[in-house]
Parts: structure tokens; sequence; C-alpha cells
């Protein structure tokens, strides 16, 4: 570790007490003691720091001690062999540039590591330009002149200058749409924009100030790069919408769902396409002959939002709507609803002619594949973020090995002139340098030479750490492991600390598990890793309590070993980054932040996955998942849970969450089999239940679940309100409570406000 000294006259004295010491040692024992012992291992530490702190100016330092040596060899020691002077002077001097060397490809790589900053800044702002054009579509019924619009609005903030940067789109039409502070300068950037050949506008960019030249006048490269990608994606879009517009004149005259309505009053229906009746299992007459029927069948959480826009939206033409609808089953599908305005020679809306399509199963695909989308988003992250530390480790270890193999040199050398001084100061009282005596220099020395030993040390343990995240190490051979030993010998280790939070760990070891395939000793790591973890969350050893249990899930052929704290707890924000490398909530405790990373990427390695249910206030459970067969890709989302002997709605509840992302949502009408299921879906993170069931009723169900799953979230909902009073004396409570009738939406909150489990 290098004394943290910010002052340069701070440095100049400390080189010069350390160069002047060694310059007296060497005077003192080849003058005084008569002595032929040489001290040039002490001349490296200012040497060294000199070259640490000044690089080349450093090595005045090494050259006036390498020259003193010489000195002190004609002149002091005239009987000793003079090829052992010059080779210590020589490595001195070697040892010197070494370090200098390395402390420029340090301040080198700081260099490059601001450059490619500034690149990536690039990037994301470019990156920001091209996914703010790309939301502007996503719009719903967003007309290609606002797609136009927000496009040169977006464009500036893009730019080296974005404070005085402009942008215009002039279209052939004569149209142009550009930023309030827009100016023509003779500092600019322009690109055609072309569909299929035509050319159709010009996207240009000026600035309104004179910059310094860079690749294209004041504009950089990347500018013109993005210019023309922006210019590609709004030929795109423009070609795009102009055959949508040609589309929806071709869909009016095809035989799937169509209908016409009045363009005013009710917007009762006049005409419906016989395809409806497939879809929906209502005949067209339903819809024709009763005016309310479409209105009274939309989903009541959609039906507000859906009426009040109709009004505003027929003076744009055309419209496009998304909203749950029932069906005669009883269940709801999503339609999206898409119609235009047709007019009359002189102007006036005549009525509305529009098209139903079922995207239920797109909403289905949507949702899986933004689940999909963040499953490789973290994984990548990881696999770059192993690329990056595996290099990050190399590079720190080398140099850190320099320093290891000499701190004992140095602390041998140090304990032989420690005495030395130390008599010198007894017969020089008087002794100062900087305001400091011998004895303070002695023991500021010592000091440094032990923090020296001690950084060196953290740092070979984080290089370790990092060799484990980042798996540079050689792997063998999967091979049979029994999960149980694996807890049983892990628990041998780390059981002293572990009894220093919790005065007996709670072990639920299912008997007969099968045996998996990998690594017992990388397991051990990641048990040991959990474990720990979750004893330094628990405040109360005499209320403390720690819980392991391992059993085998059929449904999924895999072991799972769950364990579970009452410890304080995490909140969401924390929960989503706790697998980050360096992210530690225990900084000021010496946490690293790198046992969970590193414990995510073993059980990758099996395979398996690694979840987290975390509830503030009441504790954690980390669940890892081993498939038996190292073959099998698990595949699992967290769930919710719902209990109602009421099946209609089930259906509405299902229909509702389809539309949440990430959200999985079974349901079942059986409170019998609830214990059952949720001991094979150790996924479901949260429960619902209705407290008015046959055979056992809301405040039985979740007093058995909470004495089995003590952190699964429970919300009742009832819609009698002397239910609300049964609950049983002692009993526990349900994280949530709700009468019926109550919306979606609020019970949506409950859910957000809990947190989810992470898998």
């Amino acid at each position: 570790m290098i004394p943290r000294i910010q002052s340069e006259k701070g440095k100049l004295a400390l080189i010069a007490i350390l160069t002047s010491i060694a310059c007296f040692l060497t005077y003192y024992f080849h003058v005084a003691l008569r002595s032929g012992t040489v001290v040039t291992h002490f001349y490296y530490v200012p040497a060294i720091l000199a070259s640490l702190w000044w690089r080349r100016k450093g090595l005045l330092v090494a050259i006036f001690l390498a020259a003193f040596l010489i000195f002190s060899h004609h002149y002091l020691r005239l009987d000793v062999v003079t090829a052992n002077d010059y080779f210590r002077a020589l490595m001195l001097i070697v040892i010197t540039l070494v370090t200098v060397t390395l402390s420029e490809r340090i301040a080198k790589s700081q260099q490059v590591l601001q450059e490619r900053s500034h690149d990536l800044g690039k990037r994301v702002k470019e990156l920001n330009c091209l996914y703010g054009i790309s939301h502007l579509i996503e719009k719903p019924d967003i007309c290609l002149e606002d797609i136009f619009q927000g496009t040169v609005d977006l464009v500036p903030a893009s730019w080296q200058y974005p404070e005085i940067t402009c942008a215009r789109i002039n279209l052939l039409e004569g149209q142009d749409f550009k930023t309030d502070n827009f100016a023509e300068t003779i500092w600019k950037q322009a690109v055609h924009i072309a569909v299929a050949g035509d050319r159709i506008g010009t996207l240009e960019v000026y600035y309104l100030e004179q910059k310094p030249e860079s690749d294209e006048g004041p504009f950089l490269r990347e500018e013109r790069n993005l210019l023309n990608v922006i210019a590609e994606r709004l030929a795109e879009i423009a070609m795009r919408t102009r055959a949508t517009e040609q589309l929806s004149v071709l869909l009016e005259s095809l035989p799937i769902s169509l209908y016409s309505c009045k363009a005013s009053e009710d917007f009762g229906i006049t005409y419906f396409s016989s395809s409806v009746e497939r879809i929906t299992g209502y005949s067209p007459g339903h819809f024709i002959e009763d005016a309310t029927f479409w209105a009274r069948h939309v989903h009541p959480d959609d039906r507000d939002r859906v009426l009040a826009e109709l009004p505003a939206q027929l003076m744009r033409d055309k419209h496009r709507l998304e909203y749950r609808f029932r069906i005669a089953d009883g269940s709801y599908i999503w339609f999206v609803d898409t119609w235009r305005v047709a007019r009359l020679p002189d102007g006036t809306m005549s009525h509305v002619v529009g098209i139903w399509q079922d995207i239920t199963e797109e909403k289905r695909i949507a949702r899986e594949a933004e689940y999909r989308l963040q499953q490789i988003v973290q994984t990548d992250r990881l696999a770059s973020l192993g690329k990056v530390v595996a290099g990050v480790a190399h590079e720190i270890n080398n140099p850190n090995s320099f320093i290891t193999y000499n701190i004992p040199l140095l602390e041998e050398t140090w304990q032989i002139f420690e005495p030395i001084l130390t008599d010198y100061a007894a017969s020089h009282p008087e002794w100062r340098k900087s305001d400091m005596t011998i004895d303070e220099f002695c023991q500021d020395m010592s000091e440094i030479i032990q923090a020296i030993k001690i950084g060196s040390e953290r740092i070979n343990r984080v290089v370790s750490n990092l060799k484990d995240f980042a798996r540079l190490d050689e792997t063998p051979y999967a091979k049979p492991v029994q999960v149980n030993e694996v807890i049983e010998k892990t628990l041998s280790i780390v059981g002293s600390q572990v009894s220093k939070y919790v005065t007996r760990p709670e072990l639920n070891l299912a008997g007969n598990l099968p045996e998996i395939q990998g690594h017992a000793q990388k397991l051990e790591q990641v048990v040991a890793n959990l474990v720990v973890n979750a004893v330094y969350a628990i405040p109360d050893k005499e209320t403390g309590r720690l819980s392991i249990t391992t059993r085998y899930i059929e449904r999924l052929k895999s072991v799972l070993i769950e364990i579970e704290d009452n410890g304080s707890g995490m909140k969401t924000g924390v929960v989503e980054r706790i697998f980050e490398p360096f992210f530690t909530t225990r900084r000021d405790a010496g946490g690293t932040g790198l046992g969970l990373s590193v414990s995510y990427g073993l059980i990758q390695e099996h395979n398996g996955i690694i979840g987290v249910l975390s509830r503030p206030g009441l504790g954690t459970r980390f669940t890892v998942f081993l498939p038996v067969d190292r073959d099998t890709k698990l595949d699992l989302r967290p769930s919710i849970f719902c209990v109602d002997d009421d099946v209609g709605f089930l259906s509405d509840l299902k229909m509702y969450f389809l539309d949440i992302k990430d959200m999985s949502f079974e349901t079942t009408s059986d409170p019998d089999s609830v214990m059952a299921y949720l001991e094979e879906h150790p996924e479901v993170d949260i429960v619902l239940a209705d407290i008015m069931m046959p055979g056992i009723n809301g405040w039985e169900l979740l007093e058995k679940i909470k004495a089995r799953f003590s952190l699964l979230p429970v919300i009742l909902y009832t819609g009698y309100p002397s239910a609300l009073k049964e609950k049983p004396y002692g009993g526990p409570e349900p994280d949530h409570l709700l009468q019926k009738p109550f919306r979606m939406e609020q019970m949506l909150e409950f859910i957000n406000t809990i947190g989810r489990q992470r898998l």
C-alpha cells in the first residue's frame, strides 16, 4: 500500500528522510562500526516510492543512491570486491525502472479507460436517440408527421454539442419539421431520405456556432453514421406507414371481423362480419340490435378509458385501441380494435369502419419475449463481466506478486535496523526531521510495512475471488454429489461463525435424495456463502433462526436447497442487484460483493437456478435448484397462485394478470390441494385466497401456509364483511386483506409493494 501523502512537499520530505537514513546507515556501518554489512535492501524503499509518485523523475533517487553506493565502495570499503557493489547498484536501478514501467502502464490504462468511457457515452446517446424514435413509432395512433417532428426534437441531444445543435426534416411535399431553435448556418450535415430509391426529403443538422475542426468540419464521423441510420429508419417508417394505409383499405373488403358504426351519438354498431361469432361466440345480431351490448362486454377496468377516447379520436380519422372483451363462455380475450373515419366528399364524417383482431396469444408471446430478453441481458452482462474480471485479475496479480515476495525481505531488513535506530535515538534525543523523532519514524515505518503486508494479502484474496467469478481455474469432470453431505460438510466448516448469530440452525434434510452430477467443492462454496450471508443478517442471537432444508421436486427432476433466516431482509432494489459483482451492503464490514456473484456463476455451471425471496423486517429465503440430470435446463418464473371456488372470478383474475409483464398466474378451485401444490411449485411467491370456501376457510389456509412457508405472502379477500371478523385468536395475520368488490389495480398495487421472488 502506497502512503497517502497528497502534497509534493510531504512526498519530498519523506523521500529525503528515507534517502538520508539509507546513506547514513551505510556510513554508520562502514565508518563507525567498521562493518562490511551493506544496507542496499533499504535503498529500495525511497527509490520505489519516488518512481511510483514521480515515475521517470523518480529514477534520480535511484541514480543518486547507486552513485552513493559506488562512492562508499571506493572511499569507505576499499577492501571489498568491486563487482558486488556494482551489481547491487545496477539491481537498484533495474528494479526502479521496472516500477516506473508498471506505473506508466497503469497511467496509460487509466487513460484508455477514460477514452472508452467517452466512446461509451457517445454510443449511449446514439442508442437513446434510436430508442426514442422506436418509442415514437410504438405510440398508438401516432401519425407520420408526429414521428418526423419527434425525431428532429431527439436529434440534437445525440450530437457532440447539443446546446448549439438544431435539426430539420425538409420534405419535397413542402412540409418542414424543425427544432424550436432552428437556424441555417454554414456548419451543416445533411442526408437524403429515400423510399424505394425515390427521394422524399432531407434530414439536416446544423451547429449554431463555430466549433473546432473534426472528421467532417466540426462534426464527428460517428455523427455522420448516426445521421445515415436515422435517415434509413425514417425511410422505413414512411414506407411502412404508406403500406399500412393501403392495407387498411384492403382489409375493409375482407370478411375478418370487419364492422361499421355510427360516427356520433352512441357509436351504435350498424354492421359486423359473420366471423365475429367464431371469435366471441356472439352473432352479429347481438351487437347490432343492442346499442349497449359492445360497451357492456368491455372489461370494467378498460371500459371508462375506451369510451372516453372514442369522441376525442374522431377528429384524427383513424384510431387503434387495445382492450379486453368478455366472450360467450364468460372469459376475457384481448382485442386490438383498429378503425378509421369514412368521410363524404364534402368532408363531413359519414361512419366509422374498423377491424377486430384477437391478440391474446400475441400478448402472451410478448410477455414471454420480454422475459427471455431480460434473461439474455443478465447472462450476457455476467459473461462480459467475467472477461473483464479475468483481465483485471491478471493485471493486478503480477505487480502484487512482486510486492508479496519482497515484504518478508523488507520486514527482515527493518528488524535489523530498527534496534540501531532506537539506540541512536537514545543517544541523540535532540534529533528531529520535519518535527519527527526517530522513535516516531520507527513507529510509522513499522505501520507502513504492516499496511503494505495487509494490503497485499487483501489483494490476493480479491484476486482469488475474481478468478472464481471469471472461472479461470481448471474445472474437473462432474461427479455424483450427495447434496446432504455437501450441507453437513459446509456446516462443519462455517459452524463456528453460525454459532455466533444463532443458537442452533434448523436442519430439515430429506432422506433418499438422488445424487446430482456436479462439483462438491463448488457447491460447498455456494452453501457457505449463502449461510454466512444469512447469519450476518440476523440481529439477535436469542431470537435468530436459520433453517436449511433439502427436498426433491419430481416435477422439476431437481434437488432443492432452501436457506431461510428471520433477519432484517432486503428491499426490492437491493434484491435486484445482489448478484452483481462488487455490490455489497457490508462494505464497511469488509464485504467485497463477490460472494453471491460467484455463487450465481457456480450454480449456472450446474445448469441450476438460484432464487431469492426477501421480506424487509421478516427475513430472506435463498432457493437453489439443482437438476439431477446436468443436461436438463430449468425454466422457471415467479408465479402467483390463486385459490377460490368461484371459477368465474378466477377467470377474471387470470385474464387481468395476462396484461402484467413478467407475471405468471395459476389458479385452483380446490383448497385441499393447496399445500401439495406449493410443495411441488417453489416458484410460487404470492398466494391469493378467498376467505369463504367450502371445506376450509381462508383463515385456516393462511395458518397452514405460514406454518410451512413463513415468508410466503398471502392476500385474503372476501365479499362478506362478517368473514373479516372470524379470524381465529392468535392466528397469523395476512399480508393484505381486501373486501369485494375491489379494483384489480388495488390488488396489483399490494403485490408490487410486497416484492417478488427473483429467479
